[in-house]
């Protein structure tokens, strides 16, 4: 049978087993640039154009209908849900989009730049719920 003393003594050599063990675990090996070369290959920026159709933020509009953008084989699709009726389509004209950037002359200009006024799916000029909705 312990005594007071004896299990005083066996809880204070447990408590010190249990910061004691921790302690020797978290002794980490060095890391080479290898290493992190290695790990570098997974990292998001590397990644992300492999997954396809995925990442899906819905931006809302007016008329409680919503659009949202996913990459696929061909590169990015904007597509126009209708949460009422389940329809989805593709959000504009992408033809009519081409040629207005080839207008515009400048490749590397924010989309919501080219889609203020433009109605969706038609692809022609118009006020519309796009206006300030995106970018």
């Amino acid at each position: 049978m312990l005594t007071r003393t004896n299990k005083l003594i066996v809880l204070g050599l447990l408590t010190l087993l249990a910061i004691a063990i921790p302690i020797v675990a978290q002794q980490q090996r060095a890391y080479t640039a290898a290493d992190y070369q290695k790990a570098e290959r997974f990292m998001g920026y590397n990644t992300n154009p492999l997954v396809l159709r995925s990442g899906v933020r819905p931006t809302w509009l007016r008329d409680d209908k919503f659009w949202y953008r996913i990459t696929t084989e061909k590169g990015s699709e904007f597509v126009a849900v209708d949460p009422a009726t389940g329809n989805k389509t593709s959000a504009f004209n992408h033809a009519a989009l081409a040629l207005r950037r080839i207008r515009y002359g400048r490749r590397n200009v924010p989309l919501s730049r080219f889609l203020q006024g433009w109605s969706i799916a038609s692809g022609k000029p118009r006020q519309s719920s796009l206006r300030g909705r995106l970018g």
